[in-house]
């Protein structure tokens, strides 16, 4: 692939340049967090954890999870090894975890406050060898990868690398027992095919209509406890799957959805298994579905 750039009616081919040290890219990262990963809280750079030094260490809130990002140059290391060992860092030392977390955003959180099953770790790097993506493509792993590329006149290429065939995937590796026995990670149909077939179909039913609403919506993700359709990196809405129906969590803050017939509850000031302060609750066929697809576009809209 080839970039070009149009001055003056003339094409100008722009060509890579390449960030030298491993510490340039983790400054850029740090310095454009929130560009680069709206969906988390940046918590600390260089944290020492154990034998470990981790690059970054981070907060998802939409999932109450820690995320680690570790900073690459090139494609010559191994990733699997090092991604379960770190992991496990912060697995085996959760009370160093929350004490950085609580000094760094100023809470008084708890262990048991966070879901540590959805501890995530993400690579960044120039590139990425087939070794590489392969070893990390297992299911069993949460590992991801993105990839980072500097250009000349200040352009900046960002993305998330796709595993090869990481549906159909077995374990590449062997998950250490106490990572394995802590962290899973979830699928579609775990969260759905233990469920009767009209409660399975009222749920293909709303995804399909709310991935209809943008041409780049991509599939949504599973967590322990929902579907998580995204935007931007941000969950715009939630669907957890209930025994005989479904609950939408449209993530707005109180005062901002259009609600002319009041379909949603606010929960705003309660617990809650999804993101935002307004849920459609007990959906057990499709006779809203047209209303609550424009309520879940007002979400979209302003992700």
């Amino acid at each position: 692939m080839s970039l070009f750039s149009l001055k003056n009616g003339s094409l100008k081919n722009i060509k890579p340049n390449y960030f030298i040290l491993e510490k340039d890219i983790e400054e850029f990262v740090k310095n454009h967090f929130n560009e680069l990963f709206a969906e988390l809280n940046f918590i600390k750079n260089q944290f020492s954890i154990g034998d470990y030094i981790i690059d970054i260490l981070a907060y998802a809130p939409q999932t109450k999870s820690f995320v680690i990002i570790e900073i690459k140059k090139g494609k010559d290391s191994s990733l699997s090894d090092q991604g379960v060992s770190y992991l496990n860092s912060i697995i085996n030392r959760k009370a160093d975890v929350v004490l950085e977390y609580n000094q760094k955003l100023g809470f008084n959180m708890k262990i048991n406050d966070f879901d540590w099953t959805e501890s995530k770790l993400k690579f960044i790097s120039q590139e990425f060898n087939r070794y590489q993506i392969d070893a990390t493509a297992s299911p069993a792993l949460p590992i991801e990868l993105y990839k980072i590329t500097r250009y000349d006149d200040n352009l900046i290429e960002f993305k998330k690398v796709e595993k090869y065939g990481s549906s159909k995937s077995e374990n590449i590796i062997k998950v250490s027992k106490s990572l394995d026995a802590t962290i899973k990670s979830y699928t579609e149909e775990d969260l759905i095919n233990h469920h009767n077939s009209n409660v399975q179909e009222l749920y293909k039913e709303y995804k399909k209509h709310i991935l209809d609403l943008a041409i780049d919506l991509k599939e949504p993700i599973a967590t322990k406890t929902y579907m998580a359709f995204k935007k931007n990196g941000y969950n715009f809405c939630d669907i957890v799957i209930q025994k005989k129906s479904i609950d939408i969590f449209i993530n707005l803050k109180k005062g901002e959805l259009n609600d002319a017939t009041n379909r949603t509850s606010d929960v705003s000031n309660k617990g809650k298994a999804g993101n935002g302060d307004y849920v459609i609750k007990g959906i057990t066929n499709i006779n809203n579905l047209e209303y609550d697809i424009a309520l879940i576009k007002q979400s979209l809209l302003k992700k």
